[in-house]
Order: C-alpha cells, then structure tokens, then sequence
C-alpha cells in the first residue's frame, strides 16, 4: 500500500494522529510520502518510534522542517534490528537543514555510520540539505568505508562553499573526496 500525504498541510498534531493509526494498522503500507508539510522534529520522532515496527520500501519526508534531532532518530532506526531497517530502499530527506546549517553534524554522521550497518543499499536522497564541505566529506567517508548507498542525491547543495551563483569552487576538498570515493567504492 501506498500512502502520499506530501503538501496536505499537516503539523505536528496531525503527525501525532498518523502514528496512532500506524501504530494499531492492519494495512501492511510499503510506500508512505510526507514531503512539504510543517511537521518539525518533535512529532517526527514520535512518528519514527511507530515506524520502526513498519517495514517501509520507501519514506519521503522532504521538506518537513526536521533537522538533526530527526537525522539521528533515523540512524537508531537503520542501526538497530527493525522491520522498518529491514525494508527500506529509498529514503528522501531533501530540504531539511539536517546539520543545522551546517552547525551540528552529529545527526549526519550517525546516519553515515548507520549506513554501513545495512544488509541492502538504499537510494538516499539528500538534495537541498544545505550540505558544503564538511557535510560532503561525511558522506564521502561514509562511502568510502562501505556505507549501503545505491543511488545518492546531492543536487541542490553548495558542496564547494559557494553561496552564490557565481562562488563557484570556493573550496573543493569535500567533492574531490566523494569523487575520489566513487573510483574506488562498491557499485551495487
């Protein structure tokens, strides 16, 4: 089954009344898409603690207003033994400052680790994320390392630093290691 919800107008009241029906569904859902409604960390996590029961193939929750807090609650549902970790193959997060900015990798680099802990690889879409080098070089050492990813999304990030149109390879350390990295990585 598949459930899209993306641009519904939904909050974090009615995220909380998602994850009372998750929790007690008898419908198997495979697909379910939030993108573009207001739901913020807080009612994420709520919804996350059901989902990790939910063998989800697909999970969109770009551009719900969740960062880190959301970030690192996934890398504890792909890192322990869960029906959700189990299933997933395609995981959207674009357009959520998940490092804050840049400020805060820690929910990042969890998901990062979590990655190399998966049987199957995902397709990860991280477009819009607001990631520069820093963030770049995260992923490129998780990738380097073995991390799961069969499809990887970055359009939309200034990976160089750059913040405008014509700041074009401010600095390029964290693209030359991805790209260094994909020389050498696994191809699944």
């Amino acid at each position: 089954t598949e459930v899209n919800l993306s641009d519904c107008h939904l909050g974090p009241t009615s995220a909380a009344e998602l994850a009372k029906v998750l929790s007690d569904a008898n419908a198997a859902i495979a697909h379910l898409a939030l993108g573009s409604n207001r739901i913020g960390d807080e009612a994420m996590i709520s919804l996350l603690d059901v989902l990790k029961d939910v063998p989800l193939i697909s999970f969109d929750i770009s551009n719900t207003n969740c960062g880190v807090s959301t970030s690192t609650k996934l890398a504890e549902l792909l890192s322990e033994e869960t029906k959700f970790r189990a299933a997933v193959a395609r995981l959207t997060l674009s357009g959520n400052p998940i490092t804050n900015y840049g400020k805060d990798l820690t929910g990042l680099k969890a998901l990062c680790e979590a990655l190399l802990g998966l049987k199957n690889a995902i397709s990860l879409d991280l477009s819009n994320c607001y990631f520069m080098v820093a963030e770049v070089n995260a992923v490129a050492q998780a990738i380097q390392a073995g991390a799961a990813v069969a499809r990887l999304i970055l359009d939309g990030n200034p990976l160089t630093g750059g913040r405008y149109s014509d700041d074009f390879d401010k600095d390029i350390t964290g693209v030359s290691a991805l790209f260094d990295t994909l020389k050498t990585c696994l191809l699944y």
